[in-house]
């Protein structure tokens, strides 16, 4: 009789949150983690020869990695593993959390993100992924999905180990947003003054963001040093918070360079 390994089960409470491991899919993900340090418990494939022509055709760097570290795998277990769909490169891993420390969180010298109240995990994995690229500090999520669910994972792909991240339910927000000071808080709001390239931004401050819907909220915005806007066209209700934060790095990476 067929048993499912234990490494599927292991795999599907991860994705439940049930661990403090990170279900890891596809190949743009996998590369990233295992790039900037990240320590993978097993990775696992149903097409292992493939998987390896792609590592060495997009991530050369990631090889040798995956030749000692990769177990063939059946194809439905990697199904199972992934929540009942295959992932969109063969290839499945667990890795451990990585822990970032206060100091690194919330003390590190640099433009550092916060992203409130989001709910779509693509938007918040790209979030993540545009501050890693522009090197922002860190990025604290405040009463959004776990930045380590499996879509979040694969949207940001697998920049969650280049950048401190920091996780808090919406409820703690009295207590979490004394801690980002003394830098400036800079919040994203539709009524305030259009941010340009010109526009003094502090280099060493937290830029927030809302969800396109509700935006920042006012216990949040309280506390904000200044707020801006993205000017654009007359019709165009707003742009998606991805691309507003992405605005908002290149014009600091412009600044600094």
């Amino acid at each position: 009789m067929y048993r499912t390994p234990p490494w599927v089960q292991r795999c599907a409470d991860a994705r439940r949150g049930r661990r403090s491991e990170v279900v890891v899919e596809g190949v743009q993900a996998l590369k990233h983690a295992l790039r900037f340090g990240g320590e993978p418990i097993g990775i696992w494939s149903h097409q292992p020869r493939e998987l390896l022509r792609l590592a060495q055709t997009l991530a050369p760097d990631i090889a040798p990695t995956l030749t000692t570290a990769l177990t063939p795998a059946q194809e439905e277990d990697i199904r199972r593993a992934c929540g009942g769909t295959l992932p969109p490169s063969p290839v499945v891993a667990l890795f451990r959390k990585p822990r970032w420390g206060p100091t690194a969180v919330y003390r590190a010298r640099g433009p550092h993100l916060l992203l409130v109240g989001l709910t779509h995990p693509g938007n918040l994995g790209a979030c993540i992924r545009i501050a890693a690229a522009f090197r922002m500090a860190s990025v604290v999520c405040l009463g959004t999905p776990s930045p380590w669910h499996t879509l979040v994972v694969r949207a940001a792909a697998g920049l969650q180990w280049a950048i401190p991240i920091a996780y808090h339910p919406k409820e703690a927000a009295p207590s979490l947003l004394p801690k980002l000071q003394p830098l400036a808080l800079l919040a994203a709001t539709p009524a305030a003054q259009p941010i340009a390239p010109t526009t003094p931004l502090p280099h060493n401050g937290w830029f927030a963001f809302g969800g396109e819907r509700h935006g920042i909220p006012q216990e949040v915005a309280r506390f904000a040093a200044s707020t801006y806007t993205i000017p654009m066209r007359e019709g165009v209700s707003s742009i998606n918070v991805a691309s507003a934060v992405a605005v908002v790095a290149y014009l600091l990476s412009q600044q600094t360079a």
